[in-house]
């Protein structure tokens, strides 16, 4: 988390999806604005979505469910990532820093992840 406290609207993001609901990136944008206390757009939202959800580019992203319906995209975090602490989670969405929390140590710790990894060799 940033000095002051305040959190990023990627860890916002993430504490929307941490709920467990299925949601659209209106809901979540809703979501995190009233979170925020100020407007936070939905193309905004929409790239970080896209970030976060993307395997190459985010660790998170093995976690985060994408399915496409008749109006667009529906997001949801896997299930038993809802029983691993915040700041755990928001760590597997940095490739650097001190707060990283890695796929191999989130494998290690939590054992029922790694149906979710298919063929990465943990």
């Amino acid at each position: 988390m940033k000095k002051k406290g305040k959190k990023s609207n990627a860890q916002l993001i993430i504490d929307v999806l941490l709920t467990g609901k299925h949601l659209r990136a209106r809901e979540i944008s809703d979501m995190v604005s009233d979170a925020k206390g100020q407007e936070v757009k939905i193309q905004d939202v929409a790239s970080m979505l896209s970030k976060l959800t993307d395997t190459n580019k985010c660790d998170l992203g093995f976690f985060i469910k994408r399915t496409k319906d008749k109006l667009g995209f529906v997001y949801h975090m896997a299930e038993e990532v809802l029983a691993i602490p915040a700041e755990k989670v928001y760590g597997l969405a940095r490739k650097i820093g001190k707060d990283r929390y890695t796929l191999e140590q989130a494998a290690k710790d939590h054992p029922e992840l790694k149906k979710y990894l298919g063929t990465s060799g943990f």
